[in-house]
């Protein structure tokens, strides 16, 4: 029997509840002391941070990518490429991420493959921020099973099921030797937020190739909804599964697309565009009861993608029957129906403000007023009842969750402004929900929070989270647990 107890520390236990030390025996928190000593120097300790809502397979491979998320127009966008197309080796394609207009200031256009132009026939793509879309050269185009006379085929854009029915299954397959090793790299860097479990939204193929292959090596608690969702649902290989791998929860669908690329299903038309958005997948075709219904059936949790006000008021009137044992989440829920409160306080919602300070930037001009202050009104939801879970869409926006709880906090957005401060939460609020609520919410079983028989997964912080404020420096890791076993130290100091 391993034990040991943190000392001179300030225990956040859960739910307004401390204590001033922790034992730990056989990686559970106990309930008296014993064994080694651990100081903590009189600093502040929490549960393990949860992000619900990664694409962690994806994330990963990110980091060692084109990174677009920086620039800030034309100019620099084909700059950024034609660095990267020199030090590329020939007939290797060109993928770049992370591009988002919406930030380039007024009169910023969208881009087109006349922008790629200096690749040559070097297959070039590049992802909006958002993965809803994505613009490609010609050379990428003529592999595509595309009309010719396509508007997009004119533009290089590509956009929803464009983007995920025929420009993905024409990109090449990495090597799974590298997209394993940076599944494990980014295990210990998820860690050295205060990370310690993750709900990751992957398909079957991603998660028997790589997660299941380096799951013992990973240093995060993680279980998984899956992407795959054509119907009639193919589930029954989870039965073979064994318990020492990742566990399936769930299954995950799309209703609409972004705020951003314009796709998100409104009840009303974009002020800047003239329409409404977009309907997509299983609400496309009214196939999303019959949907719900095999996920439930093969005793998993419904997942829906919706960030419009029209499709998160279909998603509730389909969750809302789903029994609470089922956990189904609303994922996103970025603009809240008029009148939705007494509902939505019924469903699991896994929310991401940093979601809300991105968008914000062109708010105002594709919404309007009205519609803004109900963009993921926190307070209001919180005052409610809703149960919030938080996380960050990774690689969508960054993995830091410092970065979520400062946009919760403050209400500020990417542009330093602050969108209806009268809708941010407090510190508390907002840990709770990346913590117990983001584990409860993704079937961890960390969300009973610091006691007794408890798992010990622990972050012991540089500065105090409750009294921050928000802003820069942020209180980071100085140790990090995970099942009582330290996995990140900022010191050495484990």
């Amino acid at each position: 029997m391993e034990s040991m107890h943190l000392q001179n520390v300030r225990v956040w236990v859960g739910d307004g509840c401390w204590r001033t030390e922790l034992p730990i025996v056989d990686g559970c928190i106990a309930a008296s002391s014993g064994g080694s000593a651990f100081d903590c120097g009189g600093r502040v300790a929490t549960p393990g941070l949860v992000d619900a809502h990664v694409h962690f397979v994806m994330g990963a491979q990110s980091r060692g990518g084109i990174d677009l998320s920086n620039v800030g127009g034309r100019a620099p966008f084909e700059a950024t490429l034609e660095r990267a197309h020199r030090a590329l080796p020939a007939g290797e394609w060109l993928i770049a991420q992370g591009w988002n207009e919406s930030q380039w200031g007024d009169g910023a256009s969208t881009p087109t493959k006349r922008w790629l132009a200096a690749m040559g026939d070097r297959p070039t793509v590049c992802w909006r921020c958002d993965l809803h879309a994505a613009v490609v050269n010609q050379a990428v185009l003529d592999r595509l099973d595309l009309p010719a006379d396509a508007p997009c085929c004119q533009s290089g854009l590509l956009v929803e099921a464009q983007a995920w029915a025929h420009l993905v299954p024409a990109l090449p397959e990495p090597a799974l030797e590298d997209v394993r090793r940076a599944v494990v790299d980014a295990s210990g860097w998820l860690n050295s937020m205060g990370i310690t479990g993750i709900r990751t939204m992957e398909y079957r193929k991603q998660l028997e190739d790589v997660l299941d292959v380096v799951s013992s090596q990973l240093s995060l608690r993680t279980t998984v909804t899956l992407l795959d969702r054509t119907l009639p649902l193919d589930v029954g290989w989870l039965a073979n599964r064994s318990a020492q791998l990742p566990r399936v929860i769930g299954c995950k669908a799309f209703f609409d697309g972004t705020l951003g690329s314009r796709t998100a299903r409104m009840a009303t038309p974009f002020l800047d565009r003239g329409d409404c958005g977009q309907w997509v997948e299983c609400a496309a075709d009214n196939t999303d009861v019959k949907w719900c219904e095999q996920v439930q059936r093969a005793g998993l949790a419904p997942s829906i993608h919706a960030i419009g006000d029209a499709a998160v008021a279909r998603a509730m009137a389909l969750l809302v029957d789903v029994p609470d044992a089922v956990v189904g989440t609303i994922e996103h829920a970025q603009i809240v129906p008029e009148d939705s409160l007494e509902v939505l306080a019924q469903i699991r919602l896994s929310v991401q403000p940093t979601h809300r300070a991105e968008d914000a930037s062109t708010a105002m001009e594709s919404l309007g007023a009205a519609r803004v202050a109900r963009m993921l009104p926190l307070r209001t939801l919180h005052n409610a009842g809703a149960r919030l879970a938080f996380g960050t869409d990774w690689p969508v926006t960054s993995p830091d969750p410092m970065r979520t709880l400062a946009a919760a906090i403050t209400g500020r957005t990417v542009s330093g402004e602050v969108l209806h401060g009268d809708q941010t939460i407090d510190n508390e609020v907002a840990i709770h929900a990346m913590t117990l609520a983001a584990a409860e919410a993704t079937m961890l079983p960390t969300a009973e929070g610091l006691i007794p028989g408890a798992p010990a997964d622990v972050v012991v912080w540089d500065a105090d989270p409750f009294t921050w404020q928000g802003h820069e420096p942020s209180p980071r890791p100085w140790a990090v647990f995970v099942a009582g076993r330290c996995v990140y130290s900022l010191t050495g100091a484990c």
